[in-house]
């Protein structure tokens, strides 16, 4: 019965919506729990040839449903996204402008990609994994006695454009009056539970900017990953002084323009393109990133080993992702002086 269930769903991913789809595994999340101790959930993973040991969080059912499966079935997790890191970092794009590579990791969650760019870089660089929830602070500590990595540092955290008191509640963090004012806007059950569990049991939290992060530290990060689920926008504005001296690469994951409203005061997809622009970045659309098996981008990608890059600027944009607001997009952010071109791994979109 199991088999067929899951076959069903696999139909039903295949032929739905982006945005259904993760209703159908928020419901799929909540009923299936597969039941593993704090031992069973130590996972050691090889990612492209990079070993390392997660700890993951007894009960999730999102980090078993994500990383436990890909442990057993011996796959990669947003396998076009870190197949791209690390051609990078094999690269010396950025070696001859810094001696350390400095990567952050915004919204590190379990710790993968922060702890995937500390074992393969090892003294070479410093990484620091950023995250607001405290559980999966705690947790990612917790990974980090298991690997003993002492290049990376992990800080319970929340970016964003400005100090003020917020709430963390998963991987959603928001003030309590922006909460309240989209409770009132959004129409959807999902949305409706999510802002109601972030009011009911998100944890107080004080935010703090990148550039204040930075300056109090000395710290100049040269490689920024930003998956914060709908706060890009505010992350990316926090970070102006930064993204102006010291920042090189961002591998931003750009959520959908409802996340964007509720967790980034509205922001559009255009404006944080903008603001990346007169940062003096390229953008590019990087696909595939979002897909299944039967994806055709997939499918020549793992023929080929290489991923389609499309421009975006500001003759573009608009055209470009005009009827992209209902899918999470990655985009691969470069100052204008790195040329990509010197990727093998990237191919035009024609």
């Amino acid at each position: 019965m199991k088999d067929i269930i899951k076959k069903l769903i696999d139909v039903l991913v295949s032929i739905l919506p982006e945005v259904v789809n993760s209703y159908i595994f928020t419901a799929i999340r909540d009923f299936d729990r597969t039941k593993l101790n704090k031992k069973e959930l130590q996972i050691p993973l090889n990612v492209l040839g990079t070993e390392f040991t997660l700890q993951l969080i007894e009960g999730n059912a999102n980090q078993i449903s994500t990383y436990y499966k890909m442990y057993k079935e011996n796959s990669i997790y947003e396998e076009t996204m870190v197949y791209l890191l690390d051609e990078l970092l094999d690269s010396d794009l950025l070696t001859k402008k810094n001696r350390e590579t400095i990567f952050f990791d915004i919204g590190a969650y379990a710790g993968y990609y922060s702890n995937f760019v500390a074992k393969k870089l090892k003294s070479s660089s410093s990484v620091f994994a950023i995250e607001s929830n405290p559980i999966y602070y705690q947790n990612m500590l917790e990974t980090n006695r298991l690997n003993n990595f002492d290049n990376l540092f992990i800080h319970n955290e929340i970016f964003s454009n400005k100090k003020e008191l917020m709430l963390a509640h998963e991987e959603m963090v928001a003030t309590r009056e922006s909460v309240i004012k989209q409770s009132n806007k959004v129409i959807t059950y999902h949305e409706k539970r999510e802002l109601k569990n972030i009011l009911r049991n998100g944890k107080k939290l004080n935010s703090i900017t990148l550039d204040n992060f930075c300056a109090e530290r000395n710290i100049n990060p040269s490689i920024l990953k930003i998956d914060v689920h709908g706060s890009e926008g505010k992350v990316l504005e926090g970070s102006r002084d930064f993204l102006d001296n010291s920042v090189q690469v961002i591998f931003l994951e750009l959520h959908q323009q409802h996340e964007l409203n509720k967790y980034s005061n509205g922001m559009s997809k255009y404006e944080i393109l903008n603001l990346l622009y007169e940062k003096n970045f390229n953008t590019h659309l990087i696909s595939p990133f979002r897909y299944n098996e039967k994806n055709i981008e997939y499918q020549l990608f793992k023929e080929t080993g290489k991923l389609f890059k499309l421009k975006i600027d500001k003759s573009n944009y608009r055209e470009i992702l005009f009827d992209r607001n209902n899918t999470d997009l990655f985009i691969l952010c470069t100052k204008r002086d790195i040329n990509i071109e010197n990727l093998d791994c990237l191919s035009a979109l024609n």
